[in-house]
């Protein structure tokens, strides 16, 4: 099923979901995406690309733990949530962030919509990548910094075997992280082409434990990506 049929089947929660999302960057700056139109479109249509291939996984595994790294307002968290709550899917969210205020929206939600499959972190992922280091079957990941800096930040989270989704504008990133990759043992799988072209998921396979110097601090991975 793909996402704007699983929207429609769904779609006095996704509108709960707006009204909530409304109300909230009504006082509170969480997203400068603000037009009803462009809130399905770039936050509920495109979190929910990685749903099919999320959905399919657990044929391998019975439950999946999934983080959500830099989350920003919950997305894609929020939708790929209440999408796996009503369908009764065997899922399990982490929506990561440092930034508080992001975080309490997501709770807002969660309670409105009943959403017991989902928690929240307040935290950087490098800060804990000691504790929960190989945690996660998939990590999802939207920021626009660089592949090779999400690659080193995310990839330490990930159990052998696992996934890292990282959501990004269509274009060259992943020839210019061929020695990150190499580097963290991941492997580029497939990429998932949507919205005309214009973005793409990569799917990237864990094929080797991550090596205990990564991540860095961020100041070093930022100063100097692999």
């Amino acid at each position: 099923m793909n996402n704007l049929k699983l929207i429609n089947k769904y779609s006095n929660d996704f509108q709960k979901l707006y009204k909530l999302y409304s109300d909230f960057i009504s006082h509170t700056n969480i997203s400068a995406i603000t037009n009803e139109g462009d809130v399905y479109h770039k936050h509920f249509e495109d979190s929910l690309i990685t749903y099919p291939f999320i959905a399919a996984q657990l044929k391998v595994n019975p439950s999946l733990e999934i983080i959500d790294i830099g989350t920003g307002g919950g997305f894609p968290t929020l939708p790929l949530a209440l999408v796996a709550e009503r369908e009764q899917l065997n899922l399990h969210f982490t929506a990561l962030d440092s930034t508080a205020k992001k975080l309490k929206f997501i709770e807002i939600v969660k309670e409105n919509l009943a959403l017991k499959n989902l928690d929240t972190l307040a935290a950087r992922a490098e800060e804990i990548a000691e504790n929960k280091r190989e945690s996660y079957d998939i990590a999802l990941c939207r920021s626009v910094a660089s592949l090779p800096i999400i690659l080193e930040i995310c990839t330490p989270l990930i159990k052998l075997g696992g996934y890292f989704l990282a959501y990004k504008q269509r274009g060259t990133e992943s020839e210019r992280a061929a020695s990150a990759m190499q580097e963290l043992g991941v492997e580029l799988m497939d990429r998932i082409i949507y919205f005309n072209n214009e973005r793409e998921i990569l799917v990237f396979k864990k094929n080797q434990s991550t090596k205990k110097v990564y991540p860095r601090s961020y100041s070093l991975i930022k100063k100097s990506p692999l």
